[in-house]
């Protein structure tokens, strides 16, 4: 029976210091970061890039084998 006792306050000691850990983790991290990125980032130039290279070579390349394969 002690030792019984003696597990379950074990396990909820160890989930106690893995959720403290955790919490105090994520605490820090908010409070002390350096490299957080900008509130607002501006992905315009990404989004025309993007849109170019798919209009330019994804295309192609899927009608190359959708000609292949029959």
């Amino acid at each position: 029976m002690k030792s019984m006792k003696r597990k379950i306050i074990l396990v909820f000691l160890i989930f106690f210091l893995i959720g403290a850990t955790f919490a105090g983790g994520f605490y820090f991290g908010k409070s002390k970061c350096k490299i957080c990125p900008p509130e607002e980032i501006d992905f315009s130039l990404f989004w025309e890039a993007y849109h170019k290279l798919q209009e330019k070579f994804i295309e192609k390349e899927i009608k190359d084998i959708e000609k292949e394969l029959g």
